[in-house]
């Protein structure tokens, strides 16, 4: 009974016809690229990508004219390449908002095609700062010493080590002495 049900599944038209990851990751203000592989008989037929969880719903935010074309909407963009029997979907500067489920679609008569993507952007890595411990002084752009370093577009300047005023006078009569 099992391998009746398989055959009829492997005999419907569009059964398996697109596949994609099932899922992506990104980090906030990069880009993600996604394929969508297809078979051959839909090579020339227009692609597409939508947003949304639900697939009757879902918001087409770009797609292809049947051609290879790349095909650019806001931040994203779709190629097909008709050869590969693929097309590549791209998201550019993504943010944390852009966490959903999307689709990879092709258009046809009757009901489209597509898998679902779940599309997850994680939080873009903040640098770390290290603090150097020395007896160098950092100083700000208004002067003001610390051991710290300057807030991001000051640019610093650097002192070396200092000796009181008065043993400036020492070190030099030290040197006459030499």
């Amino acid at each position: 009974m099992r391998l009746w049900l398989v055959l009829l599944l492997l005999s419907l038209p569009g059964c398996f016809s697109i596949q994609g990851p099932e899922s992506v990751r990104g980090l906030e203000g990069g880009s993600v690229s996604m394929q969508c592989h297809y078979t051959a008989e839909w090579e020339t037929y227009e692609k597409w990508w939508c947003r949304g969880a639900d697939w009757i719903s879902c918001q087409i935010l770009v797609q292809t004219n049947g051609s290879e074309q790349v095909m650019k909407r806001d931040r994203v963009s779709i190629r097909d390449n008709q050869s590969h029997h693929l097309f590549t979907v791209t998201m550019e500067d993504v943010r944390r908002d852009d966490t959903d489920t999307y689709w990879c679609g092709i258009s046809r008569h009757g009901p489209d095609l597509g898998t679902s993507i779940k599309v997850t952007i994680d939080p873009a890595l903040q640098p770390q700062r290290k603090f150097i411990k020395s007896r160098e002084k950092l100083v700000g752009v208004r002067g003001s010493s610390s051991p710290y370093p300057p807030a991001p577009g000051r640019t610093p300047r650097w002192e070396g080590p200092l000796l009181p005023p008065g043993m400036w006078r020492s070190f030099f009569l030290m040197l006459d002495m030499s």
